[in-house]
């Protein structure tokens, strides 16, 4: 059985592999005591090699189930080869194990034709994938640190985009670099003093961003200017956050196909000239559509 494939950011994978080869023996990164340790288990690879559990202490171990059946898995196969071709000289190994119901000859086939450079192994009794939790979904992996202990299980294709909120600072450069660059980009092209990437919800971010309008005004003395414009397509977000930071909504009218009523908007905004705060108009707009009359 596979599941279907999820979204992922393949260029960002690189950037937790480099966090957890790099950092989670140094410090204890996501050792906790209360992280559960891998089963002792000894995998069989596909040329008779024994994998035993002590052999990989000391890396940081992908266990990844699969099935030559499964879409997901062989569709993900080309990034696992990728990933642990960049990061094996740094301590990171792979197990893919094959599932019981997969004839070895075609995992042997499958790997020898991929040129597979990590270890494969065939799970011919089942005994692997009941030991790591009754196993039944492809692909299923688990990461293991360096001692052995279990820091995350993905079911379907890993998404290795998650940064772990006890990552060190010193081992979030990557993305530190990225923020800040992003950051930068942003004020030059809007020309504000500072921008920030925080908060994530979009809903606090239409709070934040109309926070900061409500400032603009008070910032000049236009403390009047207290209508906000919105269109009646709107998500209930967006005049509950205007309302939040002492705002009079006015809502706009929208067309049968839900965009903005252009002629609607220009008499209101002629209208309440003298106290618009601002225009929020969701873009692209709530029926998913950038509409070719907003600018």
């Amino acid at each position: 059985m596979s599941t279907s494939p999820s979204a992922s950011k393949s260029w960002i994978k690189p950037a937790l592999i480099a966090v957890f080869v790099a950092g989670v023996a140094a410090a204890g990164y996501l050792s906790l005591n209360d992280k559960q340790s891998a089963p002792d288990v000894t995998f069989h690879g596909i040329h008779g090699e024994k994998i035993t559990s002590n052999s990989l202490r000391g890396k940081v171990v992908m266990v990844n189930f699969w099935a030559t059946s499964c879409t997901t898995c062989v569709a993900e196969m080309p990034e696992m080869v990728d990933t642990y071709n960049k990061y094996k000289g740094q301590g990171l190994e792979f197990v893919a194990v094959a599932m019981k119901y997969d004839p070895a000859n075609y995992v042997l086939n499958f790997a020898e034709t991929r040129q597979l450079p990590f270890k494969v192994a065939l799970d011919v009794t089942g005994e692997a994938a009941k030991a790591y939790g009754d196993v039944a979904l492809t692909p299923t992996t688990f990461v293991l640190d360096k001692q052995g202990k279990i820091l995350k299980r993905y079911v379907g294709k890993p998404e290795f985009a998650e940064l772990h909120p006890f990552c060190p600072t010193e081992q979030a450069a990557g993305y530190q670099q990225m923020i800040g660059q992003l950051s930068q980009w942003l004020v030059q092209l809007t020309g504000y003093d500072a921008v920030c990437m925080q908060p994530n919800s979009g809903a606090q971010g239409e709070y934040a961003g109309l926070l900061a309008i409500r400032r603009y005004h008070e910032s000049r003395n236009e403390s009047s200017r207290h209508i906000c414009l919105i269109p009646s397509s709107a998500h209930g977000t967006n005049p509950a956050s205007a309302m939040m930071v002492g705002m009079t909504v006015v809502v706009t009218k929208c067309d049968d196909n839900g965009n903005v009523d252009m002629a609607d908007l220009s008499a209101k905004c002629e209208q309440h000239s003298a106290n618009l705060a601002a225009v929020m108009i969701t873009y692209p707009s709530t029926h998913g559509v950038f509409e070719t009359s907003v600018k």
